[in-house]
């Protein structure tokens, strides 16, 4: 999924709930999942060589936690 893609599935998604009134528990579930696929897919997409520090993919990890839209 590109960037413009889960830009777009987002804003439906936004659109849906706030037409429904979906409840405070499927809002959480919903962004919790879409956090969940985009460390998973950072942290496959993130190679580290042999020899380089840790700290790129903490600082890298943070980021993506601290990130919003």
């Amino acid at each position: 999924m590109s960037e413009q893609e889960l830009r777009s599935y987002l804003e439906q998604y936004r659109v849906v709930a706030n037409n429904l009134s979906v409840n405070f528990e499927r809002n959480i579930d919903f962004y919790t999942a879409v956090n969940f696929a985009l460390m998973n897919w950072s942290q496959a997409a993130v190679v580290i060589p042999h020899h380089a520090a840790l700290w790129t993919m903490i600082t890298a990890l943070s980021a993506l936690l601290r990130s919003s839209q």
